[in-house]
């Protein structure tokens, strides 16, 4: 069962509730009785696997990445 959170509109207070996907959450706020509505956060977004990132898209050769290494004088 997910877990939801419901912010009371007389105090502010937030609290969680464990309740089904359907049902509905009707109970007042337990520090002023007053009602109690769902608040919604931002998640964070990730990003997994390959094509997000700049050098994700670049040639494979490694032409463009690593700089040559011809005419560097060996000391």
């Amino acid at each position: 069962m997910p877990l939801y959170e419901y912010r009371c509109t007389a105090c502010g207070a937030l609290t969680d509730v464990r309740h089904g996907f359907d049902a509905t959450h009707t109970e007042p706020c337990e520090k002023c009785g007053g009602p109690l509505v769902r608040h919604f956060n931002a998640n964070g977004i990730v990003f997994k696997g390959t094509g997000f990132y700049i050098n994700d898209s670049r040639s494979s050769n490694g032409a463009e990445s690593a700089p040559s290494s011809e005419g560097a004088s060996a000391a």
